[in-house]
């Protein structure tokens, strides 16, 4: 019969709590039940999959936190990633780019595509379906909503004892999404009938965070070379598009469904790809809008 001190049981459950909370299991399951509870009370047509879905991509595993489906029989697929920051590093700020690409001219969001090809091109023929290719979905955005660069401001909160400084959450959030999109697109390619009866998905990247996300409008181009951001002009966001140009490193192996003819066609659609940052506070907004638009974007 095992037999434990109530002083030891006491201290454990202490440190595992601590351990539990600074590693953000609690946090990734409270979004997946609000996501659900939105879900049953018809405000939101995200509808769960699963959690931990285990993906590669360029021989490196890794597992997405949870997979959400928009509707059983719908392309378009949520992959989440859920980041609980170091309180005294919760300040994630934002501002946009005056130039990333020559031909990005018009605000947008790229997504990821994952299609497979009609049998003898055309999908009314009988016939089994062809190989799975991948490509850039673009979408029409608000200026206002689209981000470049992202940095984590340390705050007055008092920080985790035991807890890394964060100073790269940022990164580190958009990398791991981005290794799990890959990931899910191999996924995709390896295990065909994911793709459902439209033979497509449009894959949507979303990092949730404890995090407070601020937005700066201020023009990075100034001619002093530094910029100034009174506080008139740093507002708080519930949530925002973050435009980042991933590794080739991280890139999933899927043929391509064109191939661009210059450098800017081929950034926008091999490798820069729009993430969702959403705070604890624009959970509901961002489940509710999203669901609201995807089926728009096939």
């Amino acid at each position: 019969m095992v037999s434990h001190s109530t002083q030891d049981a006491a201290a454990i459950a202490a440190s595992f709590e601590k351990v539990l909370n600074r590693h953000g299991y609690p946090f990734q399951y409270c979004i997946l039940r609000r996501a659900h509870e939105l879900a049953n009370g018809a405000r939101s047509k995200w509808i769960f999959e699963a959690t931990e879905v285990p993906v590669q991509t360029q021989e490196t595993g890794t597992r997405i936190d949870f997979v959400l489906k928009l509707g059983r029989d719908r392309s378009a697929t949520l992959l989440a990633e859920c980041k609980r920051v170091n309180p005294r590093m919760s300040n994630w700020c934002f501002v946009r780019a005056p130039y990333s690409r020559r031909t990005a001219r018009v605000p947008q969001l790229i997504l990821e595509e994952v299609s497979q090809q009609p049998p003898n091109g055309h999908p009314q023929v009988t016939g089994p379906w062809g190989s799975v290719v991948s490509g850039a979905r673009k979408i029409a955005a608000a200026a206002e909503d689209v981000f470049h660069v992202g940095l984590v401001i340390e705050g007055p909160e008092t920080g985790d004892k035991d807890g890394k400084p964060d100073r790269d959450a940022i990164e580190v959030a958009a990398t791991q999404i981005c290794r799990g999109l890959n990931g899910f697109v191999n996924l995709l390619s390896a295990k065909t009938q994911l793709l459902g009866s439209r033979h497509c998905a449009v894959l949507l990247p979303v990092i949730f965070t404890t995090a407070k996300l601020w937005a700066a409008d201020v023009d990075l181009g100034s001619p002093e070379g530094h910029v100034q951001i009174p506080e008139s002009q740093l507002k708080a966001k519930n949530w925002l598009w973050y435009e980042y140009n991933q590794s080739p490193g991280i890139r999933h192996a899927i043929s391509s469904d064109e191939q661009p003819g210059d450098l800017n066609a081929m950034l926008e659609h091999d490798f820069v790809r729009s993430i969702a940052i959403v705070s604890l506070d624009g959970v509901d907004e961002f489940l509710w809008w999203s669901g609201e638009n995807a089926d728009t974007w096939m």
